[in-house]
């Protein structure tokens, strides 16, 4: 929903989607998806508000809560925007490919 939005040029409605999300699992708990809405928040810091801090502390959430799921899609999607859009501003670029390969 988050990206369709983005690309149909509805910028506000990307940010309430996540934090819509966000607020879904901090209600009902961790589920399937909460990896990716953790993500997208962790996204959503960095390039919205340019707090990498706390962008770093939810991508790391992200990838600890996706090591309790098996769904593969999700674990996808979630290491390879963890790497590519948080990990980076905080450790060298030769730990990635770690990450995508776990």
């Amino acid at each position: 929903m988050g990206s369709s939005a983005y690309f149909l040029g509805y910028e506000e409605l990307v940010g309430l989607t996540v934090l819509k999300m966000l607020r879904l699992t901090i209600e009902k708990g961790n589920n399937l998806s909460s990896s990716f809405a953790y993500i997208s928040y962790a996204m959503f810091l960095s390039v919205g508000f340019n707090d990498l801090k706390g962008a770093y502390k939810f991508g790391r959430l992200a990838i600890e809560t996706d090591q309790n799921i098996e769904e593969l899609e999700f674990k996808c999607k979630v290491k390879f925007l963890y790497a590519l859009l948080i990990h980076y501003w905080n450790h060298h670029h030769r730990e990635i490919t770690e990450i995508c390969r776990t």
